[in-house]
């Protein structure tokens, strides 16, 4: 069982608090005595903040909160205060210091927001990382799923696409490609945004700027950056004047039904207007009905099987010899995994014959792996 994890905030680029005078640049212009600051959002599809703070002040008193922050609306140009002699007629100076970022965190994200699973309608992936996850994720409402490379990466939410960087191939677990992942950022219209990242080389299908639907596709999932394998790192952000945080999201999960996504656990995506179809996971699976289930043996020796559904390794052997025989299996090497049965299992398959053993279930974010072990004797 192979666990692609990635560096959330390095690996994607999330450095969502851009440098101050990067996307939002403050002037000053001096008016009747006065020195009055501007704000100006050279961004054309992203609400911005900045935070505005004075160093070195003298003989001077601004007319609104500073320190303090200021949101503005895309290419939104402003004044955010005036600065007064505090007694007219001398002389005063200041400085002035500045960082800056995407949404507004001014305003609440929407309760009611539920998004859609960003894969295809009618197919599964599994959260390899969740919440807060041991791994990478500490402090993060994070997501990690196990997308293959050039799987393509939906809409998990309608928006505007803010920011796109599929120009890089490189990725690893090594510091060194912390700048190196790919990623697509929107967003919504509460301020929010969300960011997929690790996207494959050229892997962006939408460019900055382009509104797009829950669903649409935006990109294809990769292994760039900051990360040990393909998959896609989701999280959604809101605004903050100390800097973005990550928020929790609840996903549909059926047609009507939504859900907090729990790590380990494999989830279908349900795109609206789409036929329903039925789903089959591996958590639902019984052992209790799954056990005396045979099948036509599909080898002329005995052999084991393992049909892996989600995180479960089914695991079946084959008798194709023409006499039953007593089997005994064990796990070998075992590490992050679980067994439905007792070890070592023990059971009567008969001749020209496949039969289900137990299951194998993969836990934790740890690595995981075994080696399965048989020994038989034929009997009577």
């Amino acid at each position: 069982m192979r666990l692609w994890l990635g560096l959330a905030l390095l690996a994607a680029g999330l450095g969502a608090q851009a440098a101050p005078d990067s996307q939002v640049k403050l002037t000053e212009q001096r008016r009747s005595g006065a020195e009055e600051v501007w704000g100006e959002n050279q961004d054309p599809d992203a609400v911005r903040w900045v935070w505005v703070e004075l160093a070195g002040a003298q003989n001077v008193v601004p007319d609104a909160g500073v320190p303090g922050g200021f949101v503005l609306r895309p290419l939104e140009r402003r004044r955010l205060f005036t600065l007064n002699p505090r007694e007219p007629g001398h002389g005063f100076s200041y400085a002035l210091s500045s960082r800056s970022g995407e949404g507004d965190p001014l305003r609440d994200p929407d309760p009611a927001a539920a998004y859609r699973l960003p894969w295809a309608h009618g197919q599964k992936h599994t959260v390899t990382q969740g919440y807060f996850g041991k791994m990478t994720h500490q402090g993060l409402y994070a997501l990690d799923f196990d997308l293959d490379e050039g799987t393509p990466v939906l809409a998990a939410r309608e928006g505007v696409v803010i920011a796109v960087k599929d120009d890089s191939s490189e990725g690893g677990m090594s510091a060194a490609f912390a700048g190196d992942g790919n990623y697509v950022r929107v967003m919504h219209t509460d301020s929010t945004w969300a960011v997929y990242a690790h996207l494959r080389y050229h892997g962006a299908a939408v460019q900055a700027g382009q509104r797009v639907l829950a669903g649409q596709a935006i990109g294809f999932s990769g292994h760039t950056g900051l990360a040990s394998g393909p998959h896609l790192h989701l999280a959604v952000y809101r605004a903050a004047f100390d800097g973005p945080k990550t928020i929790p999201t609840v996903f549909f999960t059926g047609p009507t039904r939504t859900a907090s996504l729990e790590e380990g656990r494999t989830y279908y995506a349900w795109q609206a207007g789409l036929p329903p179809f039925a789903e089959h996971l591996g958590a639902d699976l019984d052992e209790a009905q799954l056990r005396g289930v045979t099948r036509p043996a599909k080898a002329g020796s005995v052999t084991l099987r393992e049909e892996r559904v989600d995180r479960r390794n089914l695991v079946w052997a084959d008798n194709g010899t023409s006499r039953a025989i007593r089997l005994t299996v064990t796990l070998r090497q075992a590490q992050g995994v679980r067994c439905s049965a007792a070890l070592p299992w023990t059971g009567t398959v008969p001749a020209r014959t496949e039969a289900f053993c137990f299951f194998v279930d993969f836990v934790g974010t740890d690595p995981s792996a075994y080696q399965l072990g048989a020994s038989w004797r034929p009997l009577p």
